[in-house]
């Protein structure tokens, strides 16, 4: 469900997913029914609109660099901690296999992989 709340309650889903480039705020009447909201965010902007939103967790890229964009700015796990001392911040984006050791250093309830579960869905024995 990404940013319609109005088809979450239709379709009776447990949450709704709020993109990071979702203004709206119609979804904070799933809150009152207990239902997750999940929004991503790409930087402190995003995660404070998020935050008021009423998201549960929010999905905070990039943690590490990237292959398809190495000039972009990502967080590192230094300044992504003192950000996500509440612990709903759930870290994605440049976790890969070789710096998966560096991801335990992250406080968070979870993390959030793509690329590299496709590449090598092996990866998740390592994790859980």
């Amino acid at each position: 469900m990404a940013n319609n709340s109005k088809l979450a309650v239709l379709l009776k889903s447990d949450g709704i997913y709020i993109s990071a480039f979702y203004k709206g705020y119609e979804q904070l009447k799933l809150k009152k029914l207990n239902k997750k909201i999940l929004g991503s965010a790409h930087n402190f902007k995003e995660i404070n609109e998020k935050r008021k939103q009423g998201c549960s967790y929010i999905i905070l890229s990039k943690l590490f660099q990237v292959d398809y964009a190495p000039s972009e700015n990502f967080f590192g796990i230094v300044k992504f901690n003192l950000i996500g001392n509440e612990k709903n911040l759930i870290p994605l984006g440049g976790i890969k296999l070789i710096n998966l050791n560096k991801v335990k250093l992250v406080k968070s309830k979870g993390i959030a992989i793509m690329s590299e579960v496709k590449k090598k869905p092996a990866i998740t024995s390592r994790l859980f």
